[in-house]
């Protein structure tokens, strides 16, 4: 096999330019296989921009199957439960404009999407409809007791404004509680679902009790009939029966189900799990476990080593320190390769002598090797100085 190791110039998380330069990547490799139908060998393209892009990939597929199915689903419960066209509208409404204030809110603060911030719209959608939801349920309960549209939304605000102001400051500061976090991701997903939140419950208590006060007495447009009677309602009443008439043994249930939790908890695993990310057959996934098993990591680190002046990382003594500390480090049971400065000039100096296999090694200052006048043929030992090396760079890193 052989490994082909290709450095990219672009900041790591420019997810959009890693994506191309790995398009760019397999676009090369297909058109190899056109040009070559015999070639049958596998061709692996990973690394961390790899990941970067490939997480970049499903990332946007996710943003644009999940967002619509959330917002679809959204949709069917509220025509289930309202069946009224404002109590459709107004919530999806609510639900939209705090997802895109909030997105938008990102995109001026130039703060980008990424595994975790990744799942804000979907969850603003289902967490910002809640104010939505109350305010509108209160409002068609007044306007079935009776009530004309100006005073049931009248009525509907005194009693809801405290209700999801309430629960709305709770919910927030338990985001926020999130932006102490040491791990960026986590202090931005806190920090935004609170801004979302804030943005609904804004939205909430002056837009929808407006056009409530407008339009509640329309039809914006035409409903399929509604279900003969409140079917909801009465399961949960007769189930909540039951549990209230056997709350003892419940009690004792549910406090061994929360001790049973509590003790699972203490065994949960934290980890960064990596290409486990991805499905088991995804091309980076493969392509990342093949290149670990087989010739070295996909998640490079790098040492760096400075020197007191120029050129004193290219002496002999310091090549010399640089290949100990390899040795060393080769020793470890997760380091299966690296690549160094003495490594290369072991291979140059074995074959500058003529692939000998005793040259296979760092030079010493004085080497004797052999020479062969082209003239005479005759063949004597000379001693070659190896201290030009000390002149290859001027730079004082390694």
């Amino acid at each position: 096999m052989a490994l082909i190791t290709v450095e990219i110039r672009s900041v790591q998380d420019d997810a959009e330019g890693q994506l191309r330069a790995y398009n760019a990547f397999k676009t090369m490799v297909d058109a190899y296989r056109a040009e070559h139908p015999k070639f049958e060998d596998d061709i692996f393209i990973a690394g961390v921009p790899i990941f970067i892009a490939e997480q970049k990939a499903l990332m946007d597929r996710d943003m644009g199957t999940l967002f619509p199915l959330a917002l679809a689903v959204v949709t069917m419960i509220l025509l289930l439960f309202f069946h009224r066209s404002l109590g459709v509208l107004l919530p999806l409404v609510n639900v939209v404009m705090c997802t895109l204030w909030t997105l938008g809110l990102m995109a001026i603060l130039q703060v980008p999407l990424d595994l975790i911030t990744s799942v804000l719209p979907v969850l603003l959608i289902t967490l910002c409809s809640a104010d939505a939801l109350h305010i509108m349920s209160d409002y068609y309960t007044n306007r079935a007791a009776g009530r004309d549209n100006r005073a049931a939304t009248a009525d509907t605000m005194r009693a809801m404004v405290s209700p999801v102001v309430l629960t709305t400051v709770t919910t927030v500061l338990g985001f926020l509680v999130g932006t102490a976090s040491a791990i960026s991701s986590t202090r931005t997903f806190g920090l935004f679902m609170a801004v979302g939140l804030v943005v609904a419950q804004v939205v909430s208590l002056f837009l929808i009790p407006a056009w409530l006060y407008l339009w509640g007495g329309r039809h914006l447009f035409k409903m399929p009939p509604a279900p003969p009677r409140d079917w909801l309602g009465p399961f949960l009443e007769r189930r909540f029966t039951t549990l209230i008439d056997h709350r003892g043994r419940f009690g004792v249930l549910f406090a061994m189900l929360l001790v049973t939790a509590a003790v699972l908890a203490t065994n949960l695993r934290v980890e960064d799990a990596g290409a486990e990310y991805f499905a088991a057959d995804n091309p980076f996934r493969l392509a990342d476990q093949f290149v670990n098993d087989h010739v070295a990591g996909t998640s490079p680190g790098w040492i760096a080593v400075q020197g007191n002046g120029a050129g004193s990382m290219t002496t002999l003594e310091a090549v010399r320190f640089l290949d100990e500390l390899d040795r060393f480090l080769m020793a470890q049971e997760k380091i299966t390769y690296s690549y160094y400065l003495p490594k290369y000039i072991k291979h140059i100096f074995y074959v500058l002598n003529d692939m000998d296999p005793t040259f296979r090694r760092l030079p010493e200052k004085q080497d004797l090797t052999t020479i062969t006048d082209p003239a005479t043929g005759v063949r004597e030992r000379v001693a070659v100085d190896n201290e030009w090396m000390s002149q290859a760079t001027p730079s004082g890193r390694g």
